[in-house]
């Protein structure tokens, strides 16, 4: 597979923590040399590596990084806050759903990110279900995927009676 950086580890699980770390680019992929104890970090995975660069041997052996993401949400008063946290440095958009242009950020090569999603204006797509949960889609693209989660946040009405 083609490197941009080639370490020294003593192993597959060294070779994956480098290439959690690694600041210069976003690594997708770890190949693992057995007999010299390196690590080669690439930016490519076998989809999108071109295919003479992928060889087979006994004594390398190839990760790919999968990418988890942590969605929380914090309801607020007029804004639900979507949190993200990632396992590797995230480059791409998040956005409401069917909204990239009127409610997203962009983020650079960063573990922890966030959006916030207006409750009472059109810009986010946010709809109120029976006036006590309000939801919104999020997406965050990432490089050739997208990923997809629903966040809600429920309110609590409390009714007031006036003391006569």
């Amino acid at each position: 597979m083609l490197t941009e950086k080639i370490t020294t580890g003593e192993s597959i699980e060294d070779c994956r923590q480098q290439c959690y770390d690694t600041k210069e680019f976003i690594c997708r992929s770890v190949t693992f040399d057995r007999r010299f104890k390196t690590c080669g970090l690439s930016h490519h995975t076998r989809k999108s590596a071109p295919p003479e660069s992928i060889t087979r041997s006994d004594s390398h052996e190839l990760l790919e990084i999968s990418t988890c993401f942590q969605v929380s949400v914090d309801c607020r008063q007029d804004i639900m806050m979507a949190n993200v946290k990632s396992n590797a440095l995230f480059k791409g958009k998040v956005y409401a759903k069917g909204k990239p242009m009127t409610c997203s950020t962009d983020i650079s090569n960063s573990v922890e990110f966030s959006l916030p999603i207006s409750l009472n204006s059109p810009e986010c797509g946010t709809v109120s279900e029976i006036t006590i949960c309000f939801k919104s889609p999020l997406l965050h693209y990432h490089q050739s995927y997208l990923s997809y989660r629903k966040l809600e946040c429920p309110f609590l009405i409390r009714e007031t009676q006036g003391i006569t």
